[in-house]
């Protein structure tokens, strides 16, 4: 038996640049169905990106930067589960020494090319806490639950976890910063939209986005861990 969670009134424009006097595409997002997935009304096969996409294009600000953690000990099951709802350290949870000198990687350049980093939102995991700590020098980062990583949520929860992920990709950016969500390997697949991105993140990755408002979002593409090293 399918459960259904209708939401209304929510879309997602999508497109290649930024909007214009041209019709965008409409995305209908209808919600959860049978707590996997989002049921759409109509889905792209594939969304295009910029393909000379750098990390020198921070620098202009108003972007949103979609981390995921950096390297972790693999461990999955249910005490993970507990862990990461609770933010609790420890094997798995947290990032190894590689993963904390990867996180390091990215704070050196982004104090080198003085990329603006503005607001910093992070899942309740260890790790992702370590993240905004360590590669973005927050202290006041922002915890988040709707940005758990989706297997670790409750099926009650999944719609409204959503609709806020929804948020925090499409509010404007107003003040010349980059915005940043500190997150897990499904964040932007929890959407349910084919090619958004067009593979999976990997530990360290970057999925940037452009804001539009009114709930919707440009994804421009994705920066991977080893973008970083070129600019040490």
């Amino acid at each position: 038996m399918y459960l259904l969670y209708v939401i209304i009134g929510v879309s997602l424009l999508l497109s290649c640049s930024e909007p214009d006097d041209e019709t965008l595409p409409i995305i209908e997002y209808y919600g959860e169905i049978d707590g996997f997935g989002i049921g759409f009304h109509n889905r792209p096969e594939f969304i295009n990106i910029d393909d000379n996409l750098s990390i020198k294009d921070l620098l202009k600000g108003k972007y949103v930067l979609v981390t995921r953690h950096t390297l972790r000990d693999p461990k999955e099951g249910k005490e993970l589960w507990s862990m990461d709802r609770s933010g609790k350290p420890g094997f798995g949870a947290s990032l190894n020494d590689k993963g904390v000198l990867d996180a390091v990687t990215i704070k050196k350049v982004i104090d080198k090319l003085n990329i603006p980093i503005g607001d910093v939102y992070t899942s309740p995991s260890h790790r992702t806490r370590q993240l905004a700590e360590i590669a973005f020098s927050s202290t006041d980062f922002i915890n988040k639950i709707e940005l758990i990583y989706q297997p670790m949520m409750r099926l009650h929860e999944k719609s409204l976890f959503d609709l806020e992920l929804l948020k925090l990709l499409s509010e404007p950016i107003t003040d010349g910063r980059n915005r940043v969500l500190s997150v897990h390997n499904n964040t932007l697949e929890r959407l349910g939209i084919k090619g958004l991105p067009s593979q999976k993140l990997e530990q360290g990755d970057t999925a940037v986005i452009l804001p539009l408002g009114n709930s919707s979002f440009t994804y421009l593409g994705t920066i991977s861990f080893s973008d970083w090293l070129n600019f040490l």
